[in-house]
């Protein structure tokens, strides 16, 4: 360093800069320096496993500064394990692993998941290590989403500081209607045993502001919203994760849904007939018919509900040419009273285009000014819709659990009730006490 200055003979402030930025270095890479260290280095990645089976995978985590400790350490299977078994649980119970050794079990097959293993000190310095894990023999011949991705994440909206925010920008605050889908993985469990919607539906919600020192809330007249299909380089699933349409692949005729059995990508079968050749659990039945017999209504591929007094069901972005298009659409419905806008009913799954397990996909949210009917640049955000499969009526319903109505006498549910009114039939009467 003395060699530079005297070299170069910088002026006072030339040193000045020198000696900041030599500063700024050191106490940077001091910083850096002290981020603990993470690998997983067992099982190496690209590792074939088998659905069902015990995978066990180590990490190795170093503690870089002394006085930050302990490490607590963290593991993501991206949605394709429920986590590490309980032991001595009945019946079985899960946990997210929290030590650097685990034993998992992945549930789905044919199909390649990411594996993240991170370890975090007391001053909340984390570090990552990842590890690709197949399963099975995923499936080939799938579609080419790489426009759908590669467009999105070239028009990633800017965040935070990136902004520049000033008075009167636009500000659009987007949230689900559920942070967790009310629904499991029905091809191996019993309908409304573990499940209670038909079908794997979320509403988006978001309220629209203009900045200032009293915000100004923005209504349908301000502005339109709208939404399609978000992709983040950054996704734990996968950096070309997208999801735009909720149909099977390859795709049926027209305005028809393409049957889920034997489908190289298996999104769901909630717009098929009730019944199917290839029942995975006793009295198993598509969810399409508590569809149309709760609500009468006859909902086409890529539709959702028709609940509130709309005309329609939010369609999926993909709708109009599945795994190929991604078009924009409107929110179908605002609120005077919550001041807030709402795509009602989106019929977003937990199977994204390529195939893959992403239980939190993303959608873009535009706002579109009523007067030039332009986009509002800054106003763009891309927002989280749920469709994880993590809700268990029995949990709370079962007999002798804390939703469940003592007084029922279950021997009444006799097998010879078809099977869909006998589960809803003890769910309404289990529920009686509450």
């Amino acid at each position: 360093m003395h060699e530079l200055f005297y070299q170069f003979k910088p002026s006072g402030t030339r040193l000045a800069i020198l000696i900041f930025f030599t500063l700024f270095c050191h106490i940077t890479v001091a910083a850096v320096s002290k981020t603990p260290s993470c690998k997983i280095f067992s099982p190496s990645t690209g590792l074939h496993v088998t659905a069902n089976q015990n995978v066990t995978f180590t990490a190795q985590a170093t503690l870089k500064d002394a006085a930050a400790s302990p490490l607590k350490y963290e593991w993501d299977f991206s949605g394709g394990v429920f986590g590490e078994l309980i032991p001595n649980s009945h019946p079985p119970a899960y946990k997210r692993p929290d030590s650097l050794k685990t034993t998992v079990q992945f549930i789905r097959d044919n199909a390649a998941y990411t594996v993240h293993f991170s370890a975090m000190d007391a001053q909340n310095r984390r570090c990552e290590s990842s590890i690709e894990v197949v399963v099975g023999t995923p499936p080939t011949g799938l579609p080419d989403v790489s426009n759908m991705v590669n467009t999105s994440q070239k028009n990633t909206p800017k965040i935070g500081k990136s902004l520049n925010g000033k008075a009167g920008d636009v500000v659009v605050l987007p949230y689900p209607e559920m942070a967790m889908q009310a629904q499991t993985d029905a091809r191996y469990q019993r309908n409304l045993y573990n499940a209670a919607t038909p079908g794997s539906y979320n509403t988006l919600n978001a309220q629209v502001y203009s900045k200032g020192r009293q915000p100004q809330v923005l209504t349908k007249e301000d502005v339109t919203l709208r939404y399609a299909a978000a992709s983040n380089k950054n996704d734990p699933v996968g950096k070309n994760s997208i999801n735009s349409t909720s149909q099977n692949f390859p795709l049926g005729a027209e305005g028809e849904a393409a049957p889920f059995e034997n489908a190289l990508i298996q999104k769901t079968d909630m717009w098929e007939l009730p019944t199917r050749s290839d029942k995975l659990a006793e009295g198993y039945m598509a969810t399409h018919w508590l569809a149309s017999l709760t609500w009468g209504a006859d909902i086409k591929p890529d539709e959702g509900l028709k609940m509130g007094g709309v005309t329609q069901g939010s369609y999926m972005p993909g709708i109009d040419n599945p795994f190929v298009s991604n078009t924009f659409q409107n929110f179908a419905s605002y609120s005077e009273e919550k001041h807030a806008f709402s795509a009602t009913n989106i019929p977003v799954t937990d199977i994204d285009d390529n195939g893959r397990v992403n239980p939190y996909p993303l959608m873009r949210i535009q706002a579109i000014d009523n007067k030039t009917k332009k986009q509002i640049t800054e106003a763009t955000v891309d927002a989280v819709v749920s469709a994880g499969k993590d809700f268990h009526c029995s949990e709370c319903h079962e007999k002798g659990k804390i939703a469940a109505n003592p007084a029922v006498d279950f021997s009444q549910f006799k097998k010879s009730i078809p099977f869909q009114f006998r589960i809803q039939q003890r769910l309404l009467l289990q529920t009686a006490s509450m």
